[in-house]
This record gives C-alpha cells, structure tokens and sequence, in this order.
C-alpha cells in the first residue's frame, strides 16, 4: 500500500513539475530597407506561426540580436519562395544581422525554438 501511494506521489509532482508544452518567446527584429533610411520592427512569436513585416519593401539586412534567427527561422518572399540569407556578426561589437545578397521583399517570417540571453541582460 505503501508503495502505491508514494508512486502516484511521485507521478503527480512529477507530472505538476514538468510542463508538457513549452511557452512561445518573441524574437525581435530590425529591417533595413534597401531604398530609405527607415527601419521596420518586428515581433515574432517562436511558435512557428508566420508573421510579416508592415510595408513592402526590399529589405536588405535584418539585425537578430536577440535570436539565431540564421538557423531557426524561415524567411519567405510574398510568393511563398525561401529566401536564405547570410549571416553577419560584427566581430568587435557581436551584433548579428542577416544580409541578403540583393535586396528582397519579405513577405514572412516563421521562428521556433528560443531566445538567445543578452551579455549584461541576464
């Protein structure tokens, strides 16, 4: 009887201790458009829910600071077409952003996964 109780005891704080689903983050980016000097901001959810830009414009980076965007994202033109950049970290200062190698129009954007922790914002 004993050991009946103290497994479902276990099972049960078990079961409470470890969610089954893990809860989205939000990945933030800056794009750069290729013909002005205004920036667009976007907020992805890391669910893989695609989610797109305001404008359409030819984006010709995206800064990722916060996110490996380069391995888990997916960035799609308005057609639908995957569109892979390349990835640029700034050796002295370790800023990341995409670069495309000509300018694209982005029509989505598609994360999972998690956020990289910021040096100094943990």
């Amino acid at each position: 009887m004993h050991a009946s109780i103290s497994l479902a005891t276990l099972f049960i704080t078990f079961a409470l201790g470890h969610p089954t689903r893990h809860s989205s983050q939000i990945a933030h980016f800056i794009f750069h458009p290729a013909s002005s000097s205004d920036l667009i901001a976007l907020n992805v959810t890391t669910d893989g829910v695609p989610a797109a830009p305001e404008g359409a414009s030819k984006i010709k980076s995206i800064d990722i600071n916060d996110y490996n965007a380069n391995q888990q994202c997916i960035f799609k033109a308005p057609d639908g077409t995957v569109i892979e950049p390349r990835l640029d970290i700034d050796t002295e200062t370790g800023k990341q952003r995409l670069v495309f190698a000509e300018p694209f129009e982005v029509g989505s954007v598609s994360c999972q996964g998690t956020c990289i922790p910021v040096y100094g914002e943990l």
